[in-house]
């Protein structure tokens, strides 16, 4: 059996290092995407039931910077969107790894765009394509981010009683398209400073009448060196139109260390 084929690696192209293809955000404001499309590959050489796609910050670059990617299919000046994700931050962070239940289909090129919510900082990415059969299992078209505020994730802060749920913060107020599912992603809080513990629940449905579709998110906090996790894919469908919201609960009540950034992708 073939083993899968990671592309981003050892490319030459903006190559960071050995398994990771830097993209670059230079010249542009933050928040902004890049002008110009980095090539992860030119031609994929076997059809994909999906991937798995490995982002963090660049590392060359200081500061707490949240970083978006967009991956792109087609050939030159014929690119299409396909995939927007938002990445792990801080100088050390260790990345992020996100199962891409889309299908790509041998021959295909793929390019990839980033921007930072610092402006100017690069995002690293490798994607290792999956075998199998588009039969098997979920399979979708485009991934959608929701939970973007002017660039960063949303703050959703647990309150000042600890281990316990804070009051409900919106996500998105209505969804853009149906979804036939999604992955939560949660970050620590960029100025934490200390270690600390977070559950996160992720709800569809009115102020008031908020019905839990994903409880008790995990991610452990590590000192001054913000972490991510990403929970999913969940096949739990989200009609368009729907509001998203977010609540949680964290282990400290320091103002600065118990607010999460939380966003989602939705899986179309």
């Amino acid at each position: 059996m073939r083993a899968p084929e990671i592309i981003g690696a050892n490319l030459g192209v903006n190559a960071a290092d050995t398994s990771m293809t830097d993209v670059p955000h230079v010249g542009d404001p933050g928040n902004t995407f890049s002008s110009t499309f980095t090539e992860l590959t030119a031609s994929s050489d076997y059809d994909a039931c999906g991937a798995l796609l490995y982002v963090r910050a660049d590392p060359g670059n200081a500061g707490n910077s949240v970083n978006q990617l967009k991956l792109y299919a087609g050939a030159s000046g014929s690119e299409t969107e396909f995939l927007h994700v938002i990445g792990p931050a801080n100088l050390f962070e260790t990345g992020l790894q996100l199962h891409v239940p889309i299908p790509i289909p041998a021959g295909t090129r793929i390019t990839a765009k980033s921007a930072s919510f610092g402006g100017f900082r690069s995002t690293e990415c490798s994607l290792k394509l999956i075998r199998g059969s588009v039969g098997d299992g979920m399979h979708v078209s485009r991934g959608t981010i929701v939970g973007l505020n002017a660039g960063a994730m949303i703050d959703v802060d647990a309150g000042a009683t600890a281990n316990t749920k804070g009051a409900w913060t919106l996500i998105e107020t209505s969804t853009p398209r149906d979804a036939k599912g999604f992955t939560l992603l949660v970050t620590q809080d960029l100025s934490d400073g200390s270690g600390c513990r977070y559950l996160v629940d992720l709800a569809v449905g009115p102020a008031f009448s908020e019905v839990i579709i994903f409880p008790d998110a995990f991610l452990l906090g590590v000192g001054s060196l913000p972490r991510s996790s990403s929970h999913g894919p969940v096949w739990t469908p989200i009609p368009a139109g729907s509001r998203l919201s977010a609540r949680a609960a964290c282990s400290v009540t320091t103002a600065t260390s118990r607010v999460p950034l939380v966003a989602a992708i939705l899986w179309e």
